[in-house]
């Protein structure tokens, strides 16, 4: 993850968050090598309007939050579940630390209809 850019990527909670008229939040995230977890939200660049990587609360007993980066990904909507398709993203994770991302705002929203961050 690049540092220079760190500052415009921003969280969006799954709870407030559809998918062809489906709502994320619990979908299961998959890869080729089975079920990593569930999605906890995604991180967002609202300029240019690009999902940078997947929030996911891992499987297991030790239950993890990792940022997982998106490259490609099928949605299953009637399944309820997102399929990463690069067998690497496990590999390229990272813990999810929630003070780098600022949640999701108005803000944020007016910079992805316009394509600019408000400057106060």
């Amino acid at each position: 993850m690049r540092d220079a850019t760190l500052t415009d990527l921003r969280f969006l909670d799954c709870g407030a968050t559809e998918v062809a008229g489906a709502a994320c939040n619990g979908m299961t995230v998959r890869s080729g090598t089975g079920v990593l977890g569930q999605l906890e939200g995604f991180i967002v660049d609202p300029i240019a309007r690009r999902l940078q990587y997947l929030v996911v609360k891992t499987s297991g007993w030790l239950g993890l939050t990792r940022l997982m980066p998106l490259e490609s990904a099928r949605i299953d909507v009637d399944g309820h579940t997102i399929e990463l398709l690069d067998d690497d993203t496990v590999d390229r994770s990272e813990p999810f630390r929630p003070e780098r991302f600022p949640a999701f705002s108005d803000t944020d929203l007016i910079a992805a209809i316009f394509g600019t961050r408000a400057t106060a």
